[in-house]
């Protein structure tokens, strides 16, 4: 029952990854849509969906998945790449495939604070789509701040608070949304957890 609920649903998000693919691959081809300094974000994304279809495709045909003891696991697992797709869709491939004058003016004004605070990594790119308030997500490098916040920004310390939340080491990012290192994703092969992308 496990097995056929997951055959089914997996083809449909690997179909729903494609898709995803293939905005981020119309942005990029038409250089006027996506500024230069939203690339890096474009190949996060382009990446982290690539790995989501590898383990997706692990999930069916990995033959320890087909042991009765590991069909928990297995859910768990599906549920996190799940998780991870809706994170990159909702975040990183809206924030490419609605670029706009003020999430172009933003980043730059977010370059200038970077530059001035000495701030050793690639400044991160502005999103002007927050749904809440000032977010940074480290993984994909990118703050997302409410829509109309660029007209009224000027005297706030906000972003520098937001960019400096940004870890100065990618390498000691935490990982991924689920199962952290556990012994059992460890023990039976589940792929294993990635960089965080999620908002801090």
């Amino acid at each position: 029952m496990l097995d056929a609920y997951l055959t089914g649903s997996v083809g449909q998000l690997m179909e729903r990854a494609r898709h995803l693919q293939a905005s981020i691959s119309r942005q990029l081809a038409v250089p006027k849509n996506l500024p230069p300094e939203f690339h890096t974000l474009a190949q996060t994304c382009r990446n982290e969906v690539n790995n989501l279809v590898f383990d997706l495709g692990s999930l069916l045909s990995d033959s320890r998945f087909k042991r009765a003891d590991l069909q928990a696991i297995r859910l768990r697992a599906y549920k996190r790449i799940v998780e991870e797709l809706d994170f990159l869709e909702l975040v990183g491939v809206a924030a490419l495939i609605r670029v706009n004058e003020e999430d172009r003016l933003m980043t730059k004004v977010v370059g200038v604070i970077a530059e001035e605070i000495k701030y050793s990594l690639i400044p991160p790119v502005v999103s002007c789509q927050s749904q809440g308030y000032f977010q940074a997500f480290p993984g994909l490098n990118l703050l997302s701040i409410p829509q109309k916040e660029v007209y009224f920004l000027s005297p706030s310390p906000r972003p520098v608070s937001r960019i400096s939340a940004l870890p100065f080491d990618r390498e000691e990012q935490s990982c991924g949304r689920a199962v952290p290192g556990s012994v059992e994703a460890l023990d039976y092969g589940l792929p294993r957890p990635r960089r965080r992308l999620t908002k801090q």
